[in-house]
This record gives structure tokens, sequence and C-alpha cells, in this order.
């Protein structure tokens, strides 16, 4: 298990089967090109679940939607385990409500479009659901991905953040001295591991690198809540 105030990170916390579980769900649905937002006025790169559109230039993927009855009950209270976990570990003392619907995202190598799916540096937080929705006013406060492929059969598709939090303009505002490199936290090799989950907060700027061979899978799901006062 790693973690700091930014990332939770814990290899393996799903079995085998519990992934199996998960991909047999995702079989059974169709695929949509990965979207990003364009109508959160707090942070326009933020991925916002309406209103989104596809930029080849920021994001490449495919993804299905999951809603929540579709998986199994044991996954949500592992889930929920996971959350309370990290919570403590980094003191996430943040009010929840529940979680949106999630999202199995697949990244691959695409030679004959000349290059790899990835997904460049980004938030997830801002405002979701539409005014008659019961997550109206509310906001993502927390975001996870569980990985769902072995390590062996991708190459590339690194999940990278920027420490501290916040975006990189805001921290060259502050010392034009910082650089990317100063400031990049990649996941360790060991989160590859088929059933790993990470957990850090939406605001956090993240990214996913070039899949450079193979194909990488993930389910990726936002915890929500009222913003924060």
């Amino acid at each position: 298990m790693n973690y700091d105030k930014h990332v939770w990170i814990a290899e393996g916390f799903f079995s085998n089967i519990e992934v199996n579980e998960i991909l047999a769900v995702s079989n059974k649905l169709e695929w949509h090109g990965g979207r990003v937002g364009q109508n959160n006025n707090n942070d326009p790169d933020a991925e916002c679940l309406e209103g989104g559109k596809e930029v080849s230039e920021i994001r490449m993927s495919q993804v299905k939607w999951i809603t929540q009855e579709l998986l199994p009950q044991n996954f949500h209270e592992k889930l929920a385990k996971a959350v309370q976990y990290a919570s403590a570990d980094c003191h996430w003392n943040w009010d929840f409500s529940h979680f949106e619907n999630f999202q199995f995202t697949n990244y691959t190598n695409r030679p004959h479009l000349g290059g790899g799916d990835f997904y460049t540096w980004h938030t997830d937080s801002g405002p979701v659901g539409q005014i008659h929705d019961p997550s109206h006013n509310m906001i993502r406060k927390l975001s996870m991905t569980i990985q769902l492929s072995d390590p062996e059969d991708y190459e590339g598709g690194r999940f990278e953040w920027l420490e501290p939090g916040g975006s990189f303009d805001n921290l060259r505002s502050i010392d034009n001295n910082i650089t990317l490199d100063n400031i990049r936290q990649s996941a360790p090799f060991s989160a590859k591991t088929r059933g790993s989950i990470i957990l850090f907060p939406s605001d956090v700027h993240h990214q996913v690198t070039p899949v450079t061979r193979g194909t990488r899978e993930s389910l990726v799901g936002w915890l929500l809540g009222y913003p924060f006062k």
C-alpha cells in the first residue's frame, strides 16, 4: 500500500474473481468515444458527465458506462472499505454522498492511427447532475481507478499526477523555476497489478500516458458530495 496526501494506492485490492465479474458486466455494454468536459466554469479541463465532447488532442480512448445496479453488491462493499481506508490514511475527512455511474475505459495502441490512446493532464472536479437529478449541486470529491488488465498486457499507459495539487499554470505563477519534471509523480509498477485501486482527490491534475503496446483496461469512478465549505 502506498499513499501520500494526494494519492492512495492499494496493489491487488480486488481479486481476479472480482475483476472478472466487472469484465463480464462490461462485455454486455456498447462502446462510446471518451469525452472531455466543456461546460465547467470552475475548471474548463475537468471531465464532466454532461455536455462533454470528443477532443482528440486531449483524450483518445473508448468507454462504456456502467450503472450502479449492474455491479455486484460485494464490489460496492469492498469499494466502500477502500474509501474508508484511504480517507483515514490521507486524512480526507470529507462528507460523501454516493458514486456516479462507473466508466469502463479502454486505452489501446493504434499504430494505424499514428499512436496509442491517452488522456493528457486534466482534473475530474466540477459540478455534476441535471437540475432534477439527485446529484444536482454536488461535485466530484474523490476519484478512483481500478486496474483490470494484467501488467503484461500493455506498455505505456502510466498513471501520473502533479504534486502538489493545482494546475501547472498556477504553480508557475508562484515559482517560475517549476517544471513538470519537478512535480510529476508516477504510480509504481506494482500499481499495474490486476485489481489494484488508486484513489485521489478529484481536483488533483493527472494523466494517462500513451499506450505503446497492447490494451489497458480500467474501471473509473467518482465519489460525489456537496461543495466544500
